[in-house]
Order: C-alpha cells, then structure tokens, then sequence
C-alpha cells in the first residue's frame, strides 16, 4: 500500500522530468533522494490567496525545517515525507520543497494570489533555476514570460533573485566533496597573497564545487567572499549523455553543483554565490558597492577575453590583486598583461597587480624550489618531499614505463604502498595506471597486476567516488 513520497518513488509513479526531453539517461538515473543525517524536520504551509507565502516560509526557518510543504491540495491531502529530495516534488498539486531549493527559485511571487497564476508561476522558476523536478506522468507546466521577479530576497541586502547566502543548517544533508583542479602553485600564489597583503573582501570567478574557494576561505573565514559562476546543474547544461560511464553513476548524478558548493563552505558565514554571467562579474560588484581586495580568475581561457577583463578590474580595482589560473591555455594575454602591468609568470597559474609586488622575491624564490621539487630525479630526495610530489615523481615514471621492478623499488624507498600515493583528487596509483591504461595496454595492465599481487588494489574510493576496480570493469571506458 502506497503510503508515502517514498513510496511513490519506489514504484516509479514519481520520476524525474527534465525540461529537456533529450536527457533521458539523465532522468533515469540522477538520484532522487539524499541519505539524511538526522531525524527529518517537516513543516506545512497551507495555500490561502490572503497569505504570503514567502512570509510564513520566512518565520518557519526559525524552525530550521528540512522539507517544507506547500499544500494546495484542496482536500487537504499529503504523502508524508522522510527524505531530503534533491529536486521539487510535484504531487497532487502540493510542493515539496527543501530551503535550499526555495532559495533558488527565490520563493514565491509577491504578487501573485491567484492559486493557478501561483502555481504556474513557481513550475517556471523551476522550469527556469533547475531544469527539473520530481513529479508524475499527468503532470503539465505552462511556460510564461512574465518576468515577476519578486520573491524571498526582497527585503535583503542584495536583491537580485540570483544571489544567494545559505546558512549552515540548510546544507547539514547534502553531501561534501572535493573534486576539482586546484594545483600546488596555485595553492603557492594564494599563501603569498594572504602573507604579504590584508584581505578582506574576495571575489572568486569560476567556482565548480570549490575547491579552490575552500582553500583561499580556509585562510581567513571573516572575509566577504562573492562566487561568481552559472552554477548550471546536469538538466541545465548542454551536454547530453550518451553512455553511462563511472563518473556519471557515481559523481555527476550525485553531487549536484550549486547544493554541493554550499555544502563544502558551509562554515563560511560571510559567502555569497552569484548565479550569473561572470563576465558581468565587476559591473554587478560596483553597482552594489563593493571593495574587492583579491580576484581569483578561473574560467577564462581565451587571451581577447582575459585582456578585456583583467583592464576592467583595474579600471575599477587599481589595488586589487589577481590570482588567474589556466596559464597553459594562455599565449600573447599574458606577454600583453606583463608589459602593461606587473606580472609572475607560475607555470599554471600567474599573479598580476597594478602595483608592485611585496616580497617579490620572496615569492620567486619559494616557486624555484617548487619547480625543482617537481623536477627531481633523485629518489633519495623525493622521499623527503610531501605527498604531491612523490605522487608526481612516481607517475611520471611510470609514464616513462620505467621497468616494472623500479617501481616497486621507488615505492620502497618511499616506504608508502601505492593505495596511499594520492594525489589531490585523492586518485591513488591503482587509480592512475587504470585510468591511463589507453596509453599503453600492456604495460600499465601488466604494472596494475605486478602491484596489486604485491600491495593489494583495496578499492579506495577517489573524489568522484570511484574504485579503481569499477574503472577497469567498465568496459566501455575506455573507448568512449
């Protein structure tokens, strides 16, 4: 007997429908439903056209609720609930929504009462902010273009319906992760902007899940930190898949970027996420009046565009300075930028300042010893080294195909077991030769079975949730 959400769900009469009908593979297997960490916190609203509903949402948050249900249901009629869904349900004209996703859609209209006009107009702000929603087959959406932008940022410090300041308790069941690219000279750039200048106001430019702003928040979280990045989930991108791979199963299906980004910094109290253009990035900074001290530029990789944007930051900022990354995908920019302002040159990342660098020399001298560290030949050196470079050293032996027996004598000197050696998605050796085997078959099978023989493959998982194992038996991996 069908008693709850659950157990609609279970017997697929609610499923997920995407706005677009081509992500097929995606609705059939994005998960639905988070694994809670605690005893689920319910609240109701009952629909009345004399009510606002986003004023009653705002006076139930002191209730710090997990699921809120929006009943318009005229019989009064509800599936209870006992999970976290990780989209709007859609049932029997009753919504249920977490306050992270009400967040999103900016609650309500302000100006509709009207119960269709209502409804339809919170389908399109679905329709619009997530791309999808769980709900039945008789399900129908009228799309408008009505443009009410009215909602629950109304009354607070930054209006725009596309920002966004989630407080901790909103997150406590979304699940953290660490994936992303965030390499050491960049980690390198950002401990000497916090040791040689007094940050206070950060403004980041392309986000993924944080990685990197975890890491600058992690140097002082009293700072005013902006994210700026569309933040588009799997049924608001462009890409369709095709063929299911590991990542898709394990990673892109399950850790949904915007509720994921704010679950990683939910310790930040000061953050704000821009879901916007970045490139409208500085105007959106300056009409709300803000002072940025440090930018960090992750999402351009054409040189015309970066020119533009880095002579605009100075134009506004003149005493800011830039972290950028994506150096290698850079060619005249960088030699434009350095002749017009000053600028170091990091392998994959650069500084860049109006003014001149404090301790420069400081700076060049601790990115020498960088270099050389990943470099180095000597294993009696590398032994010494963090765990970043020993990863290093040993992978690119193995893409030498060093003979089989050098690596094991490499991880002996090092005295670490390969299911260790990680790197900074936490892919271990087992992880790397498997997922390089495309390179040369034989060998890096062969290298995979000499080392599982002698360590044993314990099937870690990496930062997209993947074993080493479920790479090799998916067949198909390595063809796509």
């Amino acid at each position: 007997m069908i008693k709850s959400i659950e157990d609609l769900i279970q017997n697929n009469i609610l499923k997920i429908v995407s706005i677009n009908k081509n992500k097929k593979l995606e609705s059939e297997n994005v998960i639905k439903l988070y694994e809670k960490k605690k005893k689920i916190v319910t609240v109701k609203i009952k629909y009345n056209e004399k009510i606002n509903i986003n004023n009653k949402i705002l006076k139930l948050y002191s209730k710090k609720p997990d699921i809120i249900i929006i009943i318009f249901n005229k019989n009064n009629k509800i599936y209870e609930i006992d999970s976290i869904p990780v989209y709007p349900i859609i049932y029997e004209e009753n919504i249920y929504l977490t306050p992270i996703l009400i967040e999103q859609l900016n609650g309500f209209s302000n100006i509709l009462l009207d119960k269709i006009l209502l409804l339809n107009d919170i389908y399109n702000r679905i329709y619009y902010n997530l791309g999808a929603l769980i709900t039945d087959n008789n399900f129908n959406i009228n799309i408008l273009n009505n443009n009410d932008f009215t909602g629950l940022h109304d009354n607070r410090l930054y209006k725009d319906n596309f920002v966004n300041n989630i407080e901790e308790w909103m997150t406590i069941h979304i699940p953290k992760n660490n994936f992303g690219w965030f390499g050491i000279r960049n980690q390198l750039a950002i401990d000497y902007v916090f040791e040689n200048y007094n940050i206070k106001n950060i403004a980041e430019l392309g986000i993924y899940l944080g990685k990197s702003t975890r890491y600058i928040s992690n140097k002082n979280k009293n700072t005013n930190y902006y994210c700026f990045d569309r933040f588009d989930n799997l049924f608001l991108s462009d890409y369709i898949t095709k063929k299911l791979t590991p990542e898709d199963i394990h990673f892109f299906y399950k850790f949904i970027r915007f509720e994921t980004f704010h679950s990683n910094l939910s310790d930040h109290k000061n953050l704000y996420s821009i879901k916007n253009d970045n490139y409208l990035a500085i105007k959106w900074l300056k009409t709300n009046n803000i002072e940025i001290d440090f930018f960090y530029i992750d999402f351009i990789k054409d040189d015309v565009h970066l020119i533009d944007f880095i002579n605009e930051i100075f134009e506004e900022y003149p005493n800011s300075i830039i972290v950028g990354d994506d150096l290698v995908h850079l060619h005249y920019s960088i030699d434009y930028l350095a002749k017009k302002y000053n600028l170091i040159r990091m392998t994959t990342c650069y500084l860049c300042s109006k003014n001149e660098f404090i301790n420069k020399k400081k700076i060049l001298k601790d990115l020498d010893i960088l270099e050389k560290k990943t470099k180095e030949t000597d294993i009696d050196k590398v032994k010494n080294y963090d765990m970043q470079y020993k990863f290093l050293f040993l992978v690119k032996n193995i893409d030498y195909k060093k003979d089989y027996n050098n690596i094991i004598k490499y991880l002996d000197i090092m005295d670490i077991n390969p299911n260790n050696l990680v790197d900074t998605n936490n892919n271990n050796i087992f992880h790397y030769i498997i997922k390089n085997r495309k390179k040369d078959e034989k060998y890096y099978l062969d290298l995979y079975t000499i080392l599982d023989k002698k360590y044993k493959d314990k099937n870690l998982i990496n930062f997209a949730n993947i074993t080493p194992l479920e790479y090799k038996n998916f067949t198909n991996y390595f063809t796509l």
